[in-house]
């Protein structure tokens, strides 16, 4: 008798609850990037499902690159195991994943900017770092956009097709968690 290989198919029911399932723990990896970098610096935080308590007067440097900076290194280690098991059958999970990775920090850059809640700037984690760095916000924010579309636009480059249908199913679930973790808070 022979044994018929199993693949998940894109599409799929079980699939779109994998891609749920990583959008989900998003924003919990990007707050424990945050937690490290507090406790790294010696600053006791607690970490919760989308956010992280630290000492409001603290100016930790690590604590604020914290969430980007694993944000950045998890997207790009992402893209590194999607380049080196390029011909496997599954890789759309670890293409979905890299997406979202970097949807963690462009989707709230856009937010603040199309919505026209720009005083966000200042506080968000970009901008906080902008001013611990004594550096323009724009800079900051200039250098994670550069870096996360970069990765999104090599990952595109070599999974086309793979990439363009993850893309959409990413924003779609990411949005629709954001907007659930906003009416949480």
């Amino acid at each position: 008798m022979k044994r018929r290989k199993s693949t998940l198919n894109i599409d799929s029911l079980f699939t779109k609850f994998i891609f749920l399932a990583i959008t989900i723990i998003a924003a919990p990896i990007h707050e424990l990037g945050h937690l490290i970098g507090w406790r790294l610096d010696g600053i006791p935080a607690k970490l919760h499902f989308n956010y992280t308590d630290a000492p409001s007067n603290s100016t930790s440097l690590l604590g604020f690159l914290g969430g980007p900076l694993i944000s950045l290194i998890l997207a790009l280690a992402g893209y590194i195991l999607v380049y080196a098991f390029k011909k496997k059958r599954t890789i759309f999970i670890g293409v979905y994943f890299t997406i979202t990775m970097c949807l963690t920090r462009l989707i709230p850059y856009l937010y603040s900017i199309i919505l026209g809640a720009k005083d966000m700037l200042p506080i968000n984690d970009e901008g906080v770092l902008a001013k611990i760095l004594n550096m323009p916000i724009w800079q900051t924010y200039s250098i994670f956009t550069i870096l996360f579309v970069s990765i999104l636009l090599l990952l595109k480059y070599i999974h086309k097709d793979i990439f363009n249908k993850c893309f959409k199913y990413a924003f779609v679930f990411y949005l629709i968690v954001a907007i659930f973790q906003i009416k949480i808070i």
